[in-house]
C-alpha cells in the first residue's frame, strides 16, 4: 500500500477511505487485494464516490460488440433461422402454395343411378306372393259371371273348380315404390291346387318377370317351388302354412345385384273360374292360368 499523498499515513478503512484524513482510496485497496472476491460496499459517507460511468464496470456492457460477436445463431445462420419460418410448410396444417395456373382437380365421374338393393329385394318378395296368393285370371266369356265356381265343393269344402293343375300364361304385378307404380310381367310355372286343400306352384327351370325402375331394366328370376294349404270360400281363397324352398335372383341391366329365398303371402285373394280358366285377383297383380 502506497502513502497517502494528503498525509503520508498508509491505514485505509474497509470503506477505502485514509483512516488519518479521509481520503478516498478505495481503488489502491482493491487493487491491493482487499475484497476481491466481493468488492466492498460503497461508503455512503464518502467524499468521492465511485463514477458509476466510468468505464471500468462498463467494459462489457450489454451494448458493446464483444458479448454479440458470437450470438447462438452466427452469421448467416442467424439470418436463416429467421427466415426459414417463411419458407413453404412441408405437410403442416393442409397448407399448399396456391398456384393460379394450376388446373382444377377433377370432378369425380357421376355414378348412373341405380336402384337400391333394398327396394329390388322388397320387389322380389312382393313378386312372390303375387304369384300364388295374389292372382288374377280373368273368367272366359261364357263364364256365367260371379265369384268362385259353379262345380260344388270336394269333401273338404274346397271348390271343385279350381282343384287342377294349372299352367300360368300370363302374369302382370304392379309394384308401388315411394308413390310410382313398376309394372312386371311374366308367363311360365304350373300351380298344382288339389281336392284335400294343398297346393304347390313350380318354377320349373325358372319363371322370369321383367320391368323397368328408375329407368332401368330389372329382371327377377325365380327358380324352386312353394308349397302350401288353402280353402275356398264365397269367391276368396284364404292361404295357410306356406313353405317356400328357391330363390328370387335379381339382375339390374343384365347385371346381377341381389339373390334372395322365396317367399309367400298368406292375404286372401278373389277368384273366378270357369271351365279351363281360373282367376284370383287383388287391385295390383293380375295372372292368368289355363288347364
Amino acid at each position: 500500500m502506497q502513502p497517502c499523498p494528503n498525509c503520508g499515513r498508509t491505514e485505509v478503512t474497509p470503506a477505502g477511505n485514509c483512516q488519518n484524513c479521509g481520503l478516498f482510496r478505495g481503488n489502491e485497496a482493491y487493487n491491493s487485494g482487499y475484497g476481491q472476491a466481493y468488492p466492498p460496499p460503497a461508503d455512503p459517507y464518502s467524499a468521492a464516490p465511485a463514477d458509476p460511468y466510468s468505464a471500468a464496470p462498463y467494459s462489457a456492457a450489454p451494448y458493446s460488440a464483444e458479448p454479440y460477436s458470437a450470438p447462438p445463431n452466427q452469421g448467416q445462420q442467424g439470418y436463416q433461422g429467421y427466415q426459414q419460418p417463411y419458407q413453404q410448410p412441408q405437410g403442416q396444417y393442409g397448407y399448399q402454395d396456391p398456384n393460379p395456373y394450376q388446373a382444377a382437380p377433377a370432378q369425380p365421374t357421376r355414378r348412373p343411378s341405380t336402384v337400391p338393393l333394398i327396394v329390388l329385394s322388397v320387389v322380389a318378395v312382393i313378386l312372390v306372393i303375387g304369384i300364388v296368393g295374389v292372382v288374377v285370371v280373368r273368367a272366359s266369356k261364357d263364364d256365367p259371371g260371379g265369384g268362385g265356381g259353379t262345380g260344388g265343393t270336394t269333401a273338404n269344402g274346397i271348390d271343385k273348380c279350381v282343384v287342377g293343375t294349372w299352367k300360368v300364361t300370363s302374369a302382370r304385378e304392379k309394384v308401388d315404390i315411394d308413390g310410382t307404380l313398376a309394372e312386371f310381367t311374366a308367363r311360365g310355372g304350373t300351380v298344382e291346387l288339389k281336392s284335400d286343400g294343398t297346393g304347390k306352384y313350380d318354377y320349373g327351370n325358372g319363371v322370369t318377370y321383367t320391368g323397368k325402375m328408375s329407368g332401368q331394366n330389372v329382371a327377377i328370376t325365380f327358380t324352386g317351388s312353394v308349397t302350401f294349404s288353402f280353402k275356398t270360400s264365397d269367391g276368396s281363397f284364404t292361404f295357410s302354412n306356406p313353405s317356400a324352398n328357391g330363390t328370387a335372383t335379381v339382375k339390374v341391366n343384365g347385371t346381377t345385384t341381389t339373390s334372395i329365398p322365396l317367399d309367400m303371402d298368406t292375404k286372401p285373394a278373389k277368384y273366378e273360374c270357369g271351365g279351363n280358366t281360373l282367376t284370383q285377383s287383388t287391385d295390383l297383380a293380375t295372372v292368368e292360368m289355363s288347364k
